[in-house]
């Protein structure tokens, strides 16, 4: 059997099928004397029964087709991850219901040879009154966007004694907590009568890409995050990301909740808090790491090599030219090595000398600057004397940048 990927999941007996949107009527039964007894539940959908091949298809259909010719199995919907949104249960019927009847409708133009869709109406009288005597009435609807999010739409009206306050305190906090702020941006309108017996309302629920962020003191009603990446020829590779929310709540507490913990460093940040009209905050953070994904950024390494002459050890006039001549030892030969790191929150180390420590004329320096509170600096300087040739072929490649630098 093909997977059901709709948000709406139907079943009546054993029998299994997806569903475009349905509408429930329950309306309360008054008997004189005896008052509100029992309701009757009416439910009306359009639905459908798919497979991936026709021998699974052909199952499915004569399943479906069978279950609604039978009175007195349990039914049900489910929603969003699996939630219970209507069940009408045979132990729950007072009139040997539910009962069931269905229409099958012509296969659409272009449609698939494995889907069959049909409308069908499940109708009930159930023991026990409603919540305050109310009878309801609404329909429930899915619309699915480009983007493949999902919009879903729920219409209606209550009516009967104390209608508002039913719609208030239960019908619409499970909505809500069918289609909770965390996923879906919450949007609901209602009017009543001035004696709150007859309202009339509409809820919408919209899909969001991401859950929004949930933390203690906050709840984000509504609101966007957008990010932006920059790298430059130093490897500083910053991003920033920017937050414009709508909230109940704390907006302190909430821009503290999302600024980057560490080990992140962040480089900036700003923020802006709206009131009085709506609690809204706006604030950006922008963190600092190097772009080839460690915390090294720029490097740059110079190898300097001179041939120098050895000490004076005597003059020569020959001649009356007054050359200057020079005696003693052959030339030998300065090696320079030098660098500048700058590491991201942490001192990068020095590379290994180039040459032999036993070749050094002086003792090698290095210098640690912090140069803000994100960027550390390090620059050290290493210089080498000896009489034999320098090759520089397997030195050169020493002096690029390293794949795993360590850290102080």
């Amino acid at each position: 059997m093909a997977n059901f990927d709709n948000i709406f999941q139907a079943s009546i007996g054993g029998a299994s099928f997806q569903l475009d949107d349905y509408s429930v009527d329950a309306a309360a039964v008054i008997v004189e004397k005896l008052g509100h007894t029992c309701t009757k539940i009416t439910v009306q959908g359009e639905g459908w029964v798919e497979a991936d091949n026709s021998d699974d298809f052909a199952a499915a259909l004569e399943d479906a087709g069978n279950q609604f010719q039978v009175d007195g199995e349990d039914f049900t919907i489910t929603g969003l991850n699996g939630i219970t949104e209507m069940s009408i249960t045979s132990d729950n019927c007072v009139d040997g219901g539910p009962f069931c009847s269905f229409k099958a409708l012509r296969y659409a133009d272009g449609g698939s040879a494995l889907v069959k869709r049909f409308t069908f109406t499940v109708s009930a009288v159930v023991s026990g009154p409603n919540p305050a005597e109310v009878s309801r009435k609404y329909k429930t609807k899915v619309t699915k966007r480009p983007d493949s999010l999902r919009v879903i739409e729920v219409t209606g009206v209550a009516y009967g004694l104390g209608a508002l306050s039913y719609y208030q305190s239960t019908f619409l906090p499970e909505q809500e907590a069918t289609y909770p702020a965390s996923g879906f941006v919450q949007e609901s309108t209602y009017e009543s009568d001035v004696y709150e017996s007859n309202v009339s309302f509409t809820l919408k629920f919209t899909e969001t890409a991401y859950p929004y962020p949930i933390g203690p003191g906050f709840t984000i009603v509504d609101g966007e995050q957008t990010s932006g990446q920059e790298r430059d020829e130093q490897f500083r590779l910053t991003t920033t990301t920017t937050y414009n929310l709508l909230l109940n709540g704390d907006p302190v507490a909430l821009r503290n909740f999302l600024r980057p913990q560490a080990p992140t460093v962040v480089l900036r940040e700003s923020s802006s808090i709206t009131n009085f009209h709506e609690q809204r905050l706006q604030c950006s953070f922008t963190v600092l790491t190097g772009a080839n994904g460690n915390k090294l950024m720029d490097w740059g390494q110079t190898l300097t090599v001179s041939k120098a002459a050895v000490p004076l050890t005597g003059l020569d006039y020959a001649n009356g030219t007054g050359l200057l001549g020079r005696i003693g030892s052959p030339p030998f030969i300065r090696v320079k090595q030098r660098g500048r790191a700058i590491g991201c929150g942490a001192y990068v180390q020095p590379p290994p000398r180039i040459l032999d420590i036993s070749m050094e004329e002086h003792p090698g320096e290095e210098t640690y600057s912090p140069l803000n509170t994100v960027e550390k600096e390090t620059t050290w300087l290493y210089q080498f004397i000896t009489t034999s040739e320098v090759n520089l072929a397997p030195l050169l490649p020493q002096l690029e940048r390293p794949t795993s630098p360590t850290f102080y």
